[in-house]
């Protein structure tokens, strides 16, 4: 019996020694429904040693039987796999999709099971964001948000207007509140004073939501109502977007590029009617912009000035679809190149976002550029963790004047409509021509539509940094302190301008056409403009969560939040322009009209939130808010009031919000 024992020794052995060495692993790593996930990260969990697997989610790795491999992929919760003794080994993960309806991003920028929340939600991965290409994080979601509103007020880089659940308000603010991983984002649209003094003010530049690149985005919640967001307070009495961004994950080196191409056209436009011609009360009128001449018959007919005793001669026909081929094919070309990894304590993710865009309108007034830099880290010392985050956007814009034009110069659509439905609208490109010039344009009571298109403009470069540090540490499992500083600071700078024209002397506009009717001069202006906007944000934040028996549990947290915005505006025009194409606020012998406006505000605030849950299958929420709030006003319009007092203006409503009881079923 002992020789057999003694045989088996160096069996055991030879076990352990083969156990112990590294050997070549083979794996494959799948998705829930068996789909391959490529490029998925796997590393020998406490070493440095990691690969990616391939397209087809394939890996061979070096590791020992009892290692613990790390398996990740972008957009997917990381999973640990032991080695066995076998050399094949198979992952499965979940989709991020999945995940995400199980838990959700709730006010403060906390995580919580979808199960334990007792309001509507929404949320949507980055997939779902970023499937469509659009360069606005929430343009993609039009349409897919139920109870909401989402549309787009213009061209490109103009604002999104997002209204959930219907106006709360009368020519008040409808917009949610934006948050950028637990920071309240500033929303505001910059510029607008830039055209204060103006006879025309209708330029949009866009919304502070331009500018976060939808590919840099990991998911987007939205909270509807004010049990959702009221740990907000009054400020998200119109809900919440929950804007959560990717982050780094442990594993080598990984670089991931995402390119799309959006070709859009006009959507709706205004219906002409089709029978009746240029004129006005059934007479055809040469001069006249309307179009309710006589019936159209197909005739050629003579139209337009008599210039060198000659004439434009064209059918009197009704021109099918002549307002929409004044419009061009926009193009928009977004790219994002990013870079991230990291080791299983220390993580990043870098990205650089590009977007081109020239809208529908023709000539280069609705371009917009757009560059975006994204750095984010993830760091875990023990029971202290730090992620930070710094974002900076750079964006160049022009937009055309809109809305109805004034003594400085007319806008594009305004044109546009007082065109007779039977003179086509593309003739007058050449605006330069005998025909269409300031001098001999058909009418005098309207301007070449493609006049103010290559002679007018407005500008906007605008440079804008936020970000954050995040910091929380775990003093034991039920209890932990989070400290959160985020800043947000915006500077643009506006430029408009509009042409000097008058039409000369004894020309079809001046006096020579039929109705002996002349246009006044377009006497241009000047418009520069400033504006700033810089916000702090600071929570600090106690959490604590406790299973009070096999039945109960507790999750309950209590705040502190410092808020600090201050505002800036100015601008500065000059009309009547002396010389004709100079740009400059000093071309102009009247006086130039100044404006300014300047706001500090601060707020502090309160909150606290209690979960009572029962049997995981019944929770009970609290949500408490309180805050005190000021408001110095600095200057208004062309009056600086350096003693201003400040008026400390306590809020007193303690905001008491309990969510319904649900029966929700794990």
């Amino acid at each position: 019996m002992k020789k057999v024992f003694l045989l088996f020794i160096p069996f055991f052995f030879f076990v352990i020694v083969a156990n112990s060495q590294l050997r070549v692993i083979n794996g494959k790593v799948t998705d829930e429904k068996g789909q391959s996930v490529s490029n998925a990260s796997v590393m020998v969990k406490g070493t440095k040693n990691g690969i990616s697997a391939d397209a087809d989610g394939k890996f061979t790795i070096e590791a020992k039987t009892g290692d613990v491999l790390i398996v990740s992929a972008v957009g997917i919760p990381s999973k640990e796999v032991k080695v066995g003794t076998g050399s094949t080994i198979a992952v499965s993960l979940f989709n991020q999709s999945q995940i995400l309806q199980e838990v959700v991003v709730t006010a403060l920028g906390q995580t919580r099971s979808k199960t334990k929340i007792g309001y509507a939600t929404t949320t949507f991965n980055s997939e779902q964001v970023s499937r469509a290409g659009a360069a606005n994080a929430l343009d993609a979601l039009a349409g897919r948000v139920p109870g909401a509103n989402i549309s787009k007020t213009g061209g490109p880089g103009s604002s999104t207007k997002v209204v959930l659940r219907g106006y709360g308000s009368i020519g008040g603010s409808n917009q949610p509140l934006y948050v950028v991983d637990g920071i309240p984002l500033n929303d505001s649209r910059l510029g607008t004073s830039a055209t204060a003094g103006s006879d025309d003010n209708n330029v949009d530049f866009g919304n502070g939501l331009n500018d976060i690149n939808p590919n840099d985005i990991e998911s987007i919640s939205i909270l509807k109502g004010t049990a959702a967001s009221s740990l907000y307070g009054s400020q998200a009495g119109n809900g919440a977007v929950m804007i959560t961004t990717k982050r780094g994950r442990n594993g080598k080196l990984k670089v991931e590029y995402s390119g799309s191409m959006n070709f859009s056209r006009v959507g709706k436009l205004p219906e002409m009617q089709s029978q009746f011609g240029q004129g006005w009360a059934g007479i055809f009128v040469l001069p006249e912009n309307g179009s309710w001449g006589p019936r159209l018959d197909g005739q050629n007919r003579a139209w337009g000035a008599i210039v060198d005793n000659s004439q434009l001669i064209k059918p009197f026909s009704f021109i099918k679809n002549n307002i929409r081929d004044f419009y061009d094919i926009g193009r928009e070309f977004n790219n994002t190149l990013a870079l991230s990894g990291g080791t299983e304590n220390s993580q990043f993710y870098f990205s650089y976002g590009n977007v081109n865009s020239d809208g529908v309108i023709p000539s280069n007034s609705d371009y917009y550029q757009r560059n975006t830099f994204n750095l984010r880290t993830n760091s875990k010392f023990n029971n202290f963790s730090l992620n930070t985050s710094f974002n900076y956007t750079n964006k160049r814009q022009n937009a055309p004047f809109t809305g109805q034009g004034g003594s400085d110069g007319g806008s594009v659509f305004e044109s546009i409509l007082q065109i007779p439905v039977d003179i086509p609208i593309k003739d007058f490109k050449n605006y330069k021509n005998k025909f269409f010039n300031v001098d001999n344009y058909f009418t005098p009571y309207a301007e070449n539509p493609y006049y103010p298109l290559y002679e007018n403009g407005n500008q906007q470069n605008s440079d804008r940094f936020y970000g954050n540090f995040d910091m929380t540490y775990k003093f034991t499992n039920e209890f932990s302190a989070q400290f959160r500083l985020g800043a947000d600071v915006t500077n643009a700078r506006t430029f408009g301008y509009k042409a000097v024209n008058e039409p000369s002397i004894g020309s079809w506009n001046k006096g020579g056409n039929t109705e002996g009717a002349s246009r006044a001069a377009d006497v241009g202006s000047v418009t520069e403009g400033s504006d700033y906007v810089g916000s702090i944000n600071t929570d600090f934040i106690l959490k604590y969560n406790k299973n009070l028996g096999s039945d109960f549990t507790l999750e309950t947290l209590a705040g502190v939040n410092y808020y600090q915005e201050d505002q800036k505006g100015s601008a500065t025009q000059i009309t009547n322009l002396f010389i004709p194409g100079f740009y400059n606020l000093k071309n102009s012998l009247a006086p130039p009209t100044s404006t300014a406006f300047a706001q500090h505000r601060k707020r502090i605030g309160i909150y606290g939130q209690a979960v009572v849950g029962y049997k995981s299958q019944l929770y009970l929420t609290i949500n408490a808010r309180n805050d005190w709030s000021s408001t110095l006003p600095l200057a208004t319009n062309n009056f600086f009031y350096p003693g201003a007092n400040l008026a400390w203006l306590a809020s007193q409503t303690f905001d008491l919000t309990n969510t319904p009881i649900s029966l929700l079923k794990l």
